[in-house]
């Protein structure tokens, strides 16, 4: 368990290295085959220079 969820920070991390932030992550959106972890669902993603005018518009 708790491999898959150092894997699970890995791959968010290399998202926000990349400046995407997933807005959807949960259990549900996160895949599992044959011991490779994926992150899934990306229909709620933006890039951080967008997240900041949302953000700023609040």
């Amino acid at each position: 368990m708790g491999a898959t969820i150092h894997d699970v920070c890995k791959g968010v991390k290399v998202l926000h290295d990349s400046n995407i932030l997933h807005q959807s992550i949960k259990p549900y959106n996160i895949l599992i085959k044959n011991g490779t972890i994926k992150v899934s669902e990306f229909c709620f993603v933006v890039t951080a220079h967008d997240s900041t005018s949302l953000i700023s518009s609040n």
